[in-house]
């Protein structure tokens, strides 16, 4: 059974939707029944719509390396903000300290954050992302896991 952590886990809703099938930790600082950070390794790391909130995003990268085992992945959602239009940037609601979105990331920007802990990262939409220790793990097929994420509700998940 695929051992799997879902970091900043909110009210715990996805474990509970997992348990069945999976062996799955909730980790998130912010709720105090989930705050202790987990002591083991992971085959899996789901994370929804953190990476953004992170102010030290090298620090959290390092940490799900650190979390990850060999031929583990990592599998996060955060919007992708390539170039922006000069129209009026200050606009668009994902960019906003209002928010907490205080971090945000281009493909360029996650390939050079994740390549400095050694990972490779793969884009699978706008939205959801894949990092993993080697650049193609026999244990993930990109594009059934593309397909999964096209069935994947678009931003804020209620979880």
């Amino acid at each position: 059974m695929p051992v799997v952590l879902d970091y900043g886990a909110g009210s715990g809703r996805f474990a509970q939707l997992l348990a069945s099938d999976f062996a799955i930790t909730s980790y998130d600082p912010l709720n105090t029944e989930m705050s202790e950070l987990p002591n083991q390794r992971f085959n899996i790391i789901f994370s929804s719509e953190v990476l953004e909130h992170a102010t030290a995003p090298n620090q959290l990268a390092g940490h799900w390396q650190h979390l990850l085992v060999p031929h583990g992945a990592i599998i996060f959602s955060t919007t992708l903000y390539e170039a922006q239009s000069a129209d009026n940037p200050a606009k668009d609601w994902y960019i906003s300290p209002r928010n907490g979105h205080v971090s945000i990331y281009s493909k360029k920007s996650l390939e050079l954050l994740f390549a400095n802990h050694s990972m490779h990262y793969r884009p699978l939409s706008n939205e959801w992302h894949i990092v993993m220790h080697e650049r193609y793990s026999p244990c993930f097929d990109l594009e059934k896991l593309r397909s999964v994420i096209s069935k994947l509700p678009s931003g804020f998940i209620p979880l």
